[in-house]
C-alpha cells in the first residue's frame, strides 16, 4: 500500500541524480546477491511505472552489458511468476 507511493515521490529523483553512477560501479555486485529477492516482491510495480523512462535514458548501456546475464539467470523466474 504505501511503496507504490514512496516510488512515485522518490524514485524518479533518485534515477536522475544517482542510478546512472550505482550503475555502472556496484550494479553488477547488487544484482547478483540482492536483486532476485527485490524483484520477487517491488520489480512489478516498478516496471509498469517507471521502467520505461530509466529504459529511454540510462537501460540501453547498461544492457549491452550487464542485462545479457542477468536475462539469463533471473529473469525467466520473474516471467514465471509475474507475467504468465
Amino acid at each position: 500500500y504505501f511503496y507504490p507511493l514512496i516510488n512515485l515521490y522518490f524514485y524518479p529523483l533518485i534515477n536522475l541524480y544517482f542510478y546512472p553512477l550505482i550503475n555502472l560501479y556496484f550494479y553488477p555486485l547488487i544484482n547478483l546477491y540482492f536483486y532476485p529477492l527485490i524483484n520477487l516482491y517491488f520489480y512489478p510495480l516498478i516496471n509498469l511505472y517507471f521502467y520505461p523512462l530509466i529504459n529511454l535514458y540510462f537501460y540501453p548501456l547498461i544492457n549491452l552489458y550487464f542485462y545479457p546475464l542477468i536475462n539469463l539467470y533471473f529473469y525467466p523466474l520473474i516471467n514465471l511468476y509475474f507475467y504468465s
